[in-house]
């Protein structure tokens, strides 16, 4: 589809994603020019954050800084002055809306390629839209990952698939189109009253699952497949960007507790339906209904499950069908952004496992979901929140042993125990129980990058992202790794699609490594011109634009005076009784060359999200060789089980066992 807005006196071209205003054509990144067909969609009218996060994002990473710099970057684009807003408006503690006239320039929708025998099933996905959103001017654009601001500098375009250095990995061989390989895209909700959008996507997500079963098929994740909700796209596009030969489309259709699932598999490169059918059953026939299609794509494409795999393809999650829709809604708004969707999701899956105290799959999200909470609350309230994942992960575990979300999740408990040695144990447990899930090989690669085991980290999380190209995280966490063997470049190009894609913490990353690519100067700057959110991660250590430009020149300029100062206030702040050590704070203090401070820290303030900073001590950097030297490292390491996972999984490079010893009791070396 192609539509043209003039706003204001801009010109908006949504199918190039570029905004032509008072000072020239600017390039915008997708989730930008998503944001602004929202806003554009109702104007005049106030749009909450949250309804604007939930409506652009909708999953799980990026926050509320997400929207602010997205925000800032329309601005610049319409050429507002700072304070002078012609076109969006701020509405205090309500959210924004666009107060400009809307013009429609040009709007006709494209058809699908002539040669396409795909059935109308397929373009009806590309229409739909939620309830939510009901009444905007509802947009398609064909896909394309466009330019991004990388440090400070103005959007350029980037390609999914890159040969340069650090993303050429991502490309698969010529021959892809010749391999069995799928994407499950995800299904259309055509229900009269558009509200069971979620029950669509449990339905494709467990098909999903079963599908990644087989160890003869390539099967895409579930980020990079779901990425294609609200876009157009040709089966072509869908081929090549994916590199699938094969993708499943359908759609969901519920009346009262009967629904009709009409599911296709098309070849992506001339849309041939190797396999179509309409289903017409109650919802509580809901599993039996994936089960019957994942057999008829394993049938159609000629799958065969490894030896050792029994039982059905899609396990009976519940027997209660009011559980599992309280279940549906509630993962997907644990997945969403904002502490109230978390704070939502935690009040549906407990009815859940209310409703049926034996739901495992219930309680493991339950404990998920409130061990992400945990990090959004106030500091006096981590505790409780913790110890209420524990239980329901614990009971998870004890309902099904063999639930690889159950292990996952209590991988993240032991984080926060500093036990990284049993949070390697229980990834590993996940990761056998699920061989083929893209993020559980991705997070698996992150733990062994955790103790210090770089060439396996680099190789487990390349398959990953191979499977799921728009993980956003495990990006960032390679870019990690190729920062501690020194390849900066890559590591810089990793960032950038990272933050392309919205995880805006990788934007910081990208200022710490500025002064190895570009020199101080440009680190400053970079620093300086963080979103106001993402700063809203120091706070409230650092406020105001004088702490930012003393922490600065503290940082990147050599300055002492600034040095102290920073160190001090980071001092007292840690003396605070509901003090928050999250990874950004303890950065600091390694980055000041102040290990023994950032040992302690870490072992007293002990915080959810806090085990990047030791995947970090690996980098070949001066203040990282300080720790890793340091004489109270070895008790460290012992303290937060890295020692246990080097006996068990081999020593990193940097470090050896003294002779004749196991490593205990500090008898080893670092360099």
């Amino acid at each position: 589809m192609r539509q043209r807005l003039k706003i204001g006196t801009a010109h908006v071209d949504f199918s190039d994603s570029t905004i032509d205003g008072p000072n020239g054509r600017a390039s915008m990144e997708p989730k930008v020019m998503k944001l602004l067909r929202v806003l554009s969609g109702q104007p005049g009218v106030v749009l909450s954050r949250e309804t604007l996060l939930d409506d652009v994002w909708g999953v799980d990473y990026g926050g509320d800084e997400s929207l602010s710099r997205a925000i800032s970057l329309l601005r610049k684009a319409f050429g507002e002055e700072r304070g002078k807003h012609q076109y969006i408006e701020t509405i205090p503690k309500r959210g924004y809306r666009l107060i400009a006239d809307v013009e429609i320039v040009e709007q006709n929708r494209e058809a699908l390629s002539e040669n396409s025998r795909a059935p109308r099933a397929l373009a009806s996905l590309y229409r739909h839209t939620n309830a939510r959103t009901a009444g905007l001017f509802v947009v398609f654009t064909v896909l394309a990952l466009v330019g991004l601001l990388f440090f400070w500098t103005q959007p350029s375009a980037v390609r999914f698939t890159d040969d340069d250095a650090g993303l050429a990995f991502l490309n698969t061989p010529q021959d892809a189109t010749n391999q069995k390989s799928i994407a499950v895209l995800p299904f259309a909700d055509l229900s009269g009253t558009g509200d069971q959008q979620y029950l669509a996507d449990g339905l494709a997500e467990e098909i999903l699952n079963a599908i990644i079963k087989f160890p003869d098929i390539r099967v895409i994740g579930q980020t990079s497949s779901f990425m294609f909700r609200e876009r157009q796209a040709n089966l072509n596009e869908i081929g090549s960007t994916l590199k699938v030969r094969y993708v499943l489309t359908g759609s969901l259709r519920k009346q009262r507790d009967q629904v009709r699932i009409s599911a296709q598999l098309v070849q992506t490169d001339d849309g041939h339906v190797l396999w179509s059918k309409t289903y017409d059953e109650s919802t509580n026939d809901i599993f039996d209904l994936q089960e019957n299609i994942a057999q008829a794509i394993a049938r159609n494409l000629d799958l065969a499950l490894d030896a050792s795999t029994e039982g059905p393809l899609v396990a009976e999650l519940t027997d209660d069908q009011e559980a599992y829709d309280l279940f549906l809604q509630g993962r997907e708004l644990s997945r969403r952004f904002g502490h109230q969707s978390k704070v939502n999701a935690v009040g549906l899956l407990e009815r859940a496992t209310q409703t049926d105290p034996q739901f495992a799959a219930a309680w493991a999200w339950l404990g998920r979901t409130k061990m992400l909470l945990s990090i959004s609350s106030k500091g006096s309230e981590t505790n409780q929140l913790v110890a209420g994942a524990r239980s329901s992960v614990d009971r998870a575990l004890m309902l099904d042993p063999n639930l690889a979300m159950g292990h996952y999740t209590k991988s993240m408990l032991q984080d926060y125990d500093l036990d990284f040695a049993g949070s390697l144990d229980s990834i590993e447990t996940a990761s056998a129980l699920d061989p083929n899930q893209p993020f559980l090989v991705i997070r698996r690669g992150y733990y062994h990058a955790l103790i210090g085991d770089i060439a396996k980290a680099e190789r487990l999380m390349k398959d990953g992202l191979r499977r799921d190209p728009t993980d956003a995280v495990g990006l960032l966490n390679l870019a990690i790794v190729k920062l501690s063997v020194g390849d900066v470049d890559a590591a810089a190009k990793l960032l950038t699609r990272s933050n392309d894609l919205g995880f805006m913490p990788a934007r910081g990353w990208l200022c710490l490594i500025a002064p190895l690519q570009n020199g101080m100067n440009s680190a400053d700057k970079c620093w300086k011109d963080l979103p106001d959110n993402l700063k809203g991660r120091y706070a409230p250590v650092f406020e105001g634009a004088d702490a930012w430009r003393t922490l600065s020149n503290a940082q990147f300029g050599d300055d002492a005076a600034a040095r102290k100062k920073v160190i001090e206030w980071l001092d007292v702040h840690f003396k605070q009784p509901d003090a928050r050590a999250n990874a950004y704070l303890l950065g600091i203090y390694l980055g000041l060359g102040e290990p023994k401070r950032f040992m302690d820290i870490f072992v007293t303030h002990p915080f959810p999200i806090n085990a990047p900073t030791i995947a970090s001590i690996w980098m070949d950097q001066k203040s990282y060789r300080n720790l890793r030297q340091h004489h109270e490292f070895p008790a460290f390491a012992e303290r937060i089980g890295l020692v246990r996972a080097w006996q068990k999984y081999g020593w990193p490079d940097q470090c050896k066992k003294a002779a004749g010893t196991d490593g205990s009791n500090g008898r080893f070396t670092c360099r």
